[in-house]
């Protein structure tokens, strides 16, 4: 009887997405490291990446998300993948903290990384929301000049 990792590994690209959609991560995570070690494409390296964060494996998701980016730097979905686990193992936990310094810095790298929409909003507010509550006004208004 095969094993189910060997299964998994034999599952196409439909069926790892799928998993991904019916929130079965691990498995589907699984299922798209094999594809994205075999064929490389762009479409399996960010649904790996989506897959690890959405098991909670935040900090994995963000050190394979800076490999996906370096090798698809141009692909929209490798960009946005990467912004939320930077949200996610950095800037989360940060605000939880009320980590001003490590705030500023995620949020900063969110930026830098081209969030844009939701993702610039949610950098911006927590890095204001942190600095308002720290009494740091100067912070707010160079924060909230970031947005449009």
């Amino acid at each position: 009887m095969e094993s189910e990792s060997s299964v998994v590994e034999t599952l196409s690209f439909e069926d790892a997405e799928a998993l991904r959609k019916s929130g079965e991560y691990a498995k589907a995570g699984r299922a798209f490291h094999d594809l994205c070690d075999r064929e490389g494409r762009a479409s399996a390296a960010w649904r790996y990446v989506y897959c690890l964060r959405k098991a909670g494996f935040v900090d994995a998701a963000l050190r394979v998300a800076l490999a996906v980016r370096r090798r698809h730097p141009e692909d929209t979905y490798c960009r946005g993948e990467h912004i939320w686990c930077i949200y996610a193992a950095r800037l989360q936990p940060a605000q939880r903290a009320e980590d001003e310094a490590g705030v500023f810095r995620a949020a900063d790298d969110m930026i830098a990384a081209g969030a844009d929409d939701l993702s610039l909003r949610l950098a911006v507010f927590a890095a204001a929301g942190l600095a308002k509550r720290k009494g740091h006004w100067h912070r707010v208004a160079e924060w909230c000049d970031r947005l449009d």
